[in-house]
């Protein structure tokens, strides 16, 4: 499963979390996700105050764990989505979906 993660760092935490994010290595990362969660991406805010991620998961307590390491200092917030190949198939099945005719 797909999840879109966003985060909001305070002003008053935002140096202390800036100098615990930037002295974590590339295993750090991996450490703190867990073997279970794929990051797909991940983006911050240009003034340092947000950003959002997208993380891929098959069991959604993984994920809370992950978040449990971040959630005393951030604000976090944690949306299921899917990838528009999964929408438009789902789409698809619904009974007022109306398949363009093929033009040959």
């Amino acid at each position: 499963m797909l999840f879109y993660v966003s985060w909001y760092i305070s002003a008053k935490d935002r140096v202390m979390v800036a100098n615990l994010f930037g002295n974590m290595t590339a295993e750090d990362d991996a450490k703190d996700a867990g073997e279970n969660i794929k990051i797909i991406g991940r983006w911050s805010q240009l003034d340092g105050a947000s950003g959002h991620c997208i993380a891929e998961c098959s069991d959604a307590s993984e994920l809370y764990k992950w978040a449990l390491n971040w959630s005393p200092i951030c604000d976090l917030k944690i949306t299921p989505v899917v990838d528009d190949t999964t929408a438009r198939a789902c789409v698809q099945t619904k009974p007022y979906f109306q398949a363009k005719e093929s033009q040959s």
